[in-house]
This record gives structure tokens, C-alpha cells and sequence, in this order.
């Protein structure tokens, strides 16, 4: 999205991450792709990005015990664009080494 939080407030910020999680929260879970903090992506926004997925859906425990959106996680954020890159071109028959 086009969207630069330096010039919004609080509300319109929280109002922004709701939106967006009420669409990305058909696409994760506790057991696929799940979010992290990124650049512009701070704990305030993880939270509010938090309490949507939490009101859409009840289940927010992962299977090893980590909340989702918690930050259990300790890759740096583009690990996980590394991986997706390495398994798209493992299935061409190719490889980032």
C-alpha cells in the first residue's frame, strides 16, 4: 500500500493496520506465512495489527507455543524473502549458491 505513517495520527494509523489485517488475515495463520516487524513496522503497529487478527480469529496460538505476531521469531525480515526466492528457483532446478 501507499501509505506513509509519518504524516498520520494514531487514529489513522490504527485504523490503516486494522484494514490491512482484516485482508491479510485471510492469507496467514499460525501455521503459515506470519508477519514480522520491518522497517516502519514498529510495536505499536504489531499490536494493532495484533488485536484485528485476534478479533477475526480466535486462534492465535502457533503449534510451538509462540502467539502469532508475537516476534518469536529470530531471522532478520528478509529471511524470509531469501527462502521464498531459494524454493522458487529449487523449482525452476535452480539455486541462489
Amino acid at each position: 500500500a501507499d501509505f506513509n505513517p509519518l504524516d498520520k495520527s494514531e487514529a489513522e494509523l490504527q485504523r490503516f493496520c486494522q484494514s490491512y489485517m482484516t485482508e491479510l488475515a485471510k492469507y496467514i495463520g499460525p501455521d503459515q506465512d506470519t508477519p514480522w516487524m520491518g522497517m516502519g513496522v514498529g510495536e505499536q503497529e504489531m499490536g494493532f495489527l495484533f488485536g484485528q487478527y485476534k478479533r477475526i480469529n480466535m486462534r492465535i496460538a502457533t503449534g510451538d507455543g509462540r502467539l502469532l505476531l508475537s516476534g518469536g521469531f529470530q531471522q532478520a525480515p528478509g529471511y524470509g524473502i531469501v527462502h521464498f526466492a531459494d524454493e522458487m528457483l529449487k523449482d525452476k532446478g535452480d539455486s541462489l549458491g
